[in-house]
């Protein structure tokens, strides 16, 4: 059996169960998003905060509109600021177009959850190679394992 019938062999579920292939890539992607939305989360969302703290804008006199703070291109940030809940939206504060971080609470809060670091792309496509080759591994051995167990 070559190996491209062996991955196609194993992520068949046969009689409603689910094979051990199956759970693996599961996790990996579960894995896999969450790493890349906490990337989004941070860069790209984090950039309309950081900017804000810089602004100084922490009062309605002082909200600054997101032309005024650079981030007139930063449209995931401005769509998620239109939307009544989320992260985003119950931090910022504003009306008119205009945006601020109000109260001591969230100034503490945007500080530490969207302070900047040196995590970059290049950094998180090499995580999900080196996942990748994981998964492939335990994917590959996991069948010998268990092939190993039965025959004891």
């Amino acid at each position: 059996m070559d190996w491209q019938e062996t991955i196609l062999s194993a992520l068949r579920t046969f009689d409603g169960r689910t094979t051990v292939a199956v759970i693996v890539w599961a996790v990996y992607l579960g894995i896999m998003f969450g790493a890349l939305f906490g990337y989004y989360h941070k860069k790209i969302i984090g950039s309309f905060v950081r900017a804000l703290c810089d602004a100084k804008a922490f009062s309605a006199d002082t909200a600054r509109t997101p032309d005024e703070i650079g981030q007139e291109g930063n449209r995931y940030a401005l769509r998620a600021l239109k939307r009544r809940s989320g992260a985003l939206r119950n931090l910022v504060s504003g009306s008119d177009g205009r945006y601020y971080i109000e109260g001591e609470k969230n100034m503490i809060r945007a500080g530490s959850q969207f302070k900047p670091d040196n995590s970059n792309l290049f950094l998180a496509l090499l995580i999900a190679v080196a996942l990748i080759a994981v998964g492939v591994a335990v994917f590959l051995a996991v069948p010998i394992i268990i092939d190993n167990f039965k025959s004891l």
